[in-house]
């Protein structure tokens, strides 16, 4: 069972930044899923709600969210980017110390 609730469309999108009080995390994808995306979003389930999209079967994903390259990570609180990390193994220490707090 995946860590991820799956988002197909802009409305999906839309919904899922609209969560005030906690952190929503997106997980921007090519193919599938890594392992360790799930891993941390299972981790982090009790103060985050993570999100999943395969920007190969919704491209739009790239633009909307300003995605130059994935994976990425994009991180939100209350409707605002708190954090955007790009590429495999790049910053997502940074995402994981302000979901500690």
């Amino acid at each position: 069972m995946s860590a991820h609730t799956k988002l197909h469309s802009k409305a999906d999108f839309d919904k899922a930044l609209e969560t005030q009080g906690r952190y929503v995390l997106i997980h921007a994808y090519s193919g599938s899923v890594l392992d360790k995306a799930e891993e941390f979003a299972a981790k982090y389930k009790s103060n985050c709600d993570a999100y999943a999209v395969d920007t190969s079967e919704e491209p739009k994903v790239m633009e909307y969210f300003g995605i130059t390259q994935t994976p990425a990570a994009l991180l939100y609180k209350d409707g605002q980017q708190v954090k955007k990390v790009e590429g495999r193994g790049s910053g997502i220490e940074d995402i994981e110390s302000l979901l500690k707090q």
